[in-house]
This record gives C-alpha cells, structure tokens and sequence, in this order.
C-alpha cells in the first residue's frame, strides 16, 4: 500500500498544482498544461499500469470533485486515456517519432474533443478556441517527449557505466 501512496500523492499534487488559479495566475497562463496526462502517460508507458490504473481513478476523481458541476466525467476520460495508452504502449515503444507525434495528437484531440462535447451539452454553448487547442496539444507534445527522451538518455547513460 505504501508502494502505491507515493504514486497517488504525486497524483494529487498535480491535480492540486493544474487546478489552482495561483499556478495560472503566477505564469499568466490561459490554461494549465495537462501534467496529469503526462503522469500518467509516465506511469503506463513504463510498466506500472496498476499503478496508472489506481492513480488515474484517484486523481481524476478528485479533479471531478474540483469542478463546480459534479459530475464523472474526468474519471471517464482520464480512465479510458489509461487503457488507450495501455493498448498503445508497445506501439509507441517500438515506433518512430511520427507514430509517437500521432499517438499522442490522437490522445490529446480525443481529450479536447470529449471536454468540448461535455461543456456543449451542459451549456448549450459551443465553443471553440483555436488558441487553447494548439497549446494544450503542443504542450502535451513537449512535456511527453520531454518525459521520454529524458528517461532514455538516463538509461543509456547509466547503461555504460
């Protein structure tokens, strides 16, 4: 159990950081990037999808309970990005970097796509902006292949040793 609590503090961090109006304010930022993806993305990709998997439920969770409507709607995307990212792993793992620049546009625009249809329907109101779209998706983009190259070249360095 302890194995698994330092994973879901690390989840709530982040879903405190990327929830709070300070981390936006602080940067002026329009919207936060998705750091919760790129955790869990971390956390699949490299063989610890129970603990993705129980990460997940539990951060976006607590993003529903963030929210002004409750409803369970994170927990639905967040959890069927997770099973995605599952089915994908070996895919991304062995691609080159264009299977790796589709596999992760295809998540992104699959997480804007399900927000913007939610706020549609609880609204009535669609809204479309161009700007918050090609940041979270760019942002997205870089903070993964950050992730991943970073733990790359990490473990070829130590491989040499």
């Amino acid at each position: 159990m302890i194995y698994y609590l330092k994973y879901i503090l690390i989840a709530i961090i982040i879903v405190s950081i990327e929830s709070s109006l300070i981390f936006k304010n602080m940067f002026n930022l329009y919207i936060t990037p998705d750091l919760f993806l790129v955790y869990i993305f971390w956390l699949s990709i490299y063989d610890k999808e129970d603990v993705a998997l129980i990460t997940t439920l539990i951060g976006s969770l607590l993003l529903d309970l963030l929210m002004p409507f409750k409803s369970f709607i994170n927990v639905l995307i967040y959890l069927s990005v997770a099973f995605t990212i599952f089915r994908l792993k070996e895919k991304f793992l062995i691609s080159n970097i264009f299977m790796k620049f589709l596999i992760i546009t295809g998540i992104s625009f699959f997480i804007i796509l399900i927000k913007e249809l939610y706020g549609f329907m609880t609204s009535k109101f669609f809204i479309l902006d161009t700007n918050l779209i090609i940041f979270y998706w760019l942002s997205n983009i870089v903070l993964i292949y950050l992730i991943y190259y970073l733990k790359e070249i990490l473990e070829t360095r130590y491989d040499k040793v």
